[in-house]
């Protein structure tokens, strides 16, 4: 009796205490403030809906609790239709004012565009988000175009293929036909052939190239300023110090200022790893063959959480959600071995061993995360400093980066970051390239890819023929002219019959003579019309025209027979 009766006390009891956790909880939860937040999409203050592409908007959030400016705090500003505020649906992470308001500037791609803001909470506020913001971005002018021409088969027998790219649009292609000229003959036309349907794709063409300190090994982005411009910083070995670009806004940067920092720095990432909204760094050291994680304290300083073992001497880190699962991961290049180690996140600031993918080459020296094709799956890009390319991985959506593509780029890239540094909304590559301290600047750009073949060409006259493709353009595509192409002609060989109506003859007596040519055409030309001559012992005695190959003497003197 006794043990029930403690039984029943300490069950009561502690039944008392869960009850008081509940409602403790409970407490804490509604000391958390709600918000409401909202969004508005202006050009020089004024709401739009519609502006023409290139034009700079304002995404303004307001985060209010009542009637009171929420202050600190962060919002992120997002494409509204994705499931996750991370990669590349997360466009800008920006600080609330002590008025409640938090901003972001930038000039959107052509299309249709929703976007949502939204206030990650703290500890006094809870989180909140705003309702869909709608924005459409129409084309002014045309896009321009590229072209080029090929040429396969041989003399008198050759097909011409003209490409066609046009740059800047995924929604429509060039389209029409492309002109096939012969410069060396004036111009004259060799046919046309209409441009079949363009295969969409993306490609990079080079932007700017400015200097910075010396022996750049790391770079980052980020708006550094405050203007909604993607800067620039870069680490430089030789003198640990780091030089800050400021974007110009059309590709270009601004060199501002440059700083003393670590003595031996390798590289450095940020990311919320332990979904507090407040961003963590991570850390890549190859000399320990380690990461340091290191949680924000939401105050600038930093409190050390983890230290995951990464490769075979990890040189630069990158941050991303590899596996979709809405948890940052972390990706490093071992430069030693030439791979890449992906490291999923355990969500509370720790990390698991994920995939090794092997670049083969290069030696990796940096890397970097982007939707560099557009599937919504994050991908990386690493900065190869053995064979002065960048290595595109594009990932699977599970952790893993099954295909690989390599661009050239300066002398021994060490470093590399993405943004839209040309407002087109694509993400685009920038380079530190320490073997001639330079930066280069790879723009990702929409392509339209379409070709038209003109087949069974030949040329004659000169033994060489200068030809070009020429587009002319359509609606959406200005017109181009592709580079030059030689082309050679060829004399087909042939035989020339003589046969006579009488044979043997006498004198006097009259003679028809034929002559037959063999062959008396070829692909793309013929022989009718043109003239036969007949000779009697180097004198000539007649002519006659060829039709179908054959040609009859005509004259009195073929007629009369042979000269006494």
């Amino acid at each position: 009796m006794l043990f029930h009766r403690v039984f029943l006390r300490n069950f009561i009891s502690c039944a008392a205490l869960a009850l008081l956790a509940v409602l403790s909880a409970s407490q804490a939860w509604a000391a958390a403030a709600p918000t409401a937040t909202s969004l508005t999409v202006t050009n020089a203050g004024n709401d739009v809906t519609s502006v023409a592409a290139g034009t700079v908007v304002t995404l303004t959030a307001t985060v209010v609790s009542g009637t009171t400016p929420v202050n600190p705090g962060q919002v992120k500003f997002c494409v509204a239709t994705a499931k996750y505020c991370e990669d590349s649906a997360l466009l800008a992470t920006a600080q609330l004012t002590t008025s409640g308001i938090a901003t972001y500037k930038f000039r959107p791609d052509v299309g249709s565009h929703s976007y949502q803001a939204v206030f990650v909470g703290t500890g006094n506020y809870a989180k909140s988000s705003s309702t869909a913001a709608g924005l459409t971005i129409t084309q002014a002018g045309t896009y321009p175009t590229t072209a080029t021409i090929a040429a396969s088969g041989s003399s008198g027998d050759y097909t011409l293929t003209a490409t066609v790219v046009g740059l800047g649009s995924l929604t429509v292609s060039p389209t029409g036909e492309v002109s096939f000229l012969d410069t060396t003959n004036g111009n004259a036309s060799l046919g046309s052939a209409a441009l079949e349907t363009a295969v969409s794709g993306r490609t990079f063409t080079a932007g700017s190239t400015p200097g910075v300190g010396a022996d750049p090994v790391s770079i980052a982005m980020g708006d550094f300023n405050g203007d909604g411009i993607p800067d620039l910083a870069t680490l430089d070995s030789n003198d640990s110090t780091m030089t800050v670009l400021l974007g110009n806004g059309d590709g270009s940067f601004t060199i501002m200022s440059s700083s003393n920092v670590g003595s031996f720095p390798q590289s450095i990432a940020v990311g919320d790893f332990n979904g507090d909204g407040i961003l963590d760094l991570a850390i890549s050291d190859s000399g320990s063959r380690n990461l340091t994680i290191l949680l924000g304290n939401g105050d600038g300083t930093f409190t050390f959480k983890s230290s995951p073992l990464a490769g075979n001497g990890p040189t630069f880190i990158a941050v991303g959600d590899f596996n979709g699962d809405g948890i940052p991961d972390l990706a490093t290049a071992e430069n030693d071995d030439g791979t890449v180690k992906v490291l999923l996140g355990n969500g509370d600031g720790t990390f698991s061993s994920g995939y090794v993918i092997d670049l083969g080459h290069g030696f990796p020296y940096a890397m970097v995360v982007g939707d560099f094709n557009g599937d919504g799956i994050t991908d990386l890009a690493t900065a190869n400093s053995g064979d002065n390319t960048v290595t595109v991985l594009l990932g699977k959506g599970d952790g893993s980066f099954p295909t690989q593509s390599s661009l050239d780029v300066g002398s021994k890239p060490g470093a590399i970051t993405v943004a839209d540094f040309d407002g087109t909304g694509l993400p685009g590559l920038a380079t530190a390239n320490s073997g001639d301290n330079t930066v280069t600047v790879l723009l990702n750009e929409l392509t339209e890819t379409a070709t038209a073949t003109l087949n069974n060409v030949s040329v004659s006259g000169a033994e060489t023929h200068v030809v070009v493709a020429s587009y002319p353009s359509d609606a959406h595509f200005s017109g181009s002219i592709s580079d030059t192409l030689a082309l050679t002609t060829s004399q087909t060989p042939t035989t020339l019959q003589l046969t006579s109506n009488i044979n043997p003859s006498s004198v006097g007596s009259p003679i028809i003579l034929t002559a037959v040519l063999a062959p008396s055409s070829s692909i793309n030309s013929t022989t009718n019309g043109e003239t036969v001559t007949f000779y009697n012992n180097g004198v000539s005695v007649g002519t006659g025209t060829l039709s179908s190959g054959v040609a009859r003497c005509s004259s009195l003197r073929c007629l009369s027979g042979p000269p006494r």
